[in-house]
């Protein structure tokens, strides 16, 4: 499910988030995918394919390493700043629980996610939603 979801996702066309949200909600099952409850915080944050809402985003992300155990080793330098940008700006620790907001170390982790890597032609990423997420939520902090 969160393969195909992903598929949904890591394309330019938003007509098949609805169907993407519907297989990550499934994943996300209690027992099931920390990547899945990630994802749906990330849609919820920006806006990509719900409605933008921080309280829904919030409680997404609050949940992993509560039951759901998000593996640092399987990210990129460069999605551990995202990650470090979301946990800033909701004020979480994605291992520990919650923690302080902090808007100016969410700004500077989401910059930094964007910098550009010397010597690569793309950034490596995962997942496309890094960058979108960073974008996104670099556009909330500026207003």
């Amino acid at each position: 499910m969160v393969a195909l979801a992903d598929l949904y996702t890591d394309t330019d066309d938003p007509s098949y988030y609805a169907e993407a949200i519907e297989l990550y909600r499934r994943a996300a099952d209690p027992g099931g995918s920390a990547w899945a409850v990630l994802r749906l915080g990330m849609m919820h944050a920006i806006g990509e394919g719900v409605e933008e809402s921080d309280s829904a985003a919030r409680g997404w992300f609050s949940k992993l390493g509560l039951g759901f155990d998000l593996n640092p080793g399987f990210f990129s330098d460069l999605e551990l700043e995202a990650l470090g940008g979301l946990q800033a700006y909701y004020g979480l620790d994605f291992l520990r629980g919650e923690a302080e907001p902090d808007p100016a170390l969410a700004i500077e982790s989401f910059e930094r996610a964007l910098e550009p890597v010397e010597g690569l032609i793309s950034r490596p990423f995962v997942h496309s939603s890094f960058p979108r997420t960073s974008e996104g939520m670099l556009r909330k902090l500026e207003n």
